[in-house]
């Protein structure tokens, strides 16, 4: 890249991408995220108080937990809804931001059992 567009995009962020492959046993689709590359990038927090905009972080206690962050992400390339975006760095290599490669996983095994729970629901 050139020096100015190097200056914008300070940090890097890593890409992950979707990939289905079809369980032989129960025929379900499985999706799993392969990391592809890392990618120049500026990155912010969004900051709202506005209804008709994304709000900020937020948390809600109920009897489920949510955590929902927000981050706008600025990218020489164009990213794509199949890919995920994580381990945001600065210009010297510290870690800002990272989703836990462990909670996509865990996200990837809760909806692979409720396939399974409804196929066994199919059966008996």
């Amino acid at each position: 890249m050139n020096s100015i567009v190097d200056s914008v995009l300070s940090m890097n962020l890593d890409v992950y991408r979707q990939s289905e492959i079809q369980d032989t046993d129960t025929g379900a689709i499985v999706r799993e995220w392969n990391f592809y590359k890392t990618v120049p990038c500026h990155v912010k927090g969004v900051i709202s108080n506005s209804a008709t905009t994304r709000s900020s972080d937020k948390q809600i206690f109920s009897n489920k937990y949510l955590n929902d962050q927000v981050v706008q992400v600025r990218t020489a390339e164009k990213l794509t809804a199949r890919e995920k975006v994580t381990n945001i760095r600065d210009s010297e290599g510290n870690t800002i931001w990272n989703e836990s490669i462990i909670q996509m996983r865990l996200q990837q095994y809760l909806r692979l059992w409720e396939q399974l729970q409804s196929q066994i629901r199919l059966v008996v």
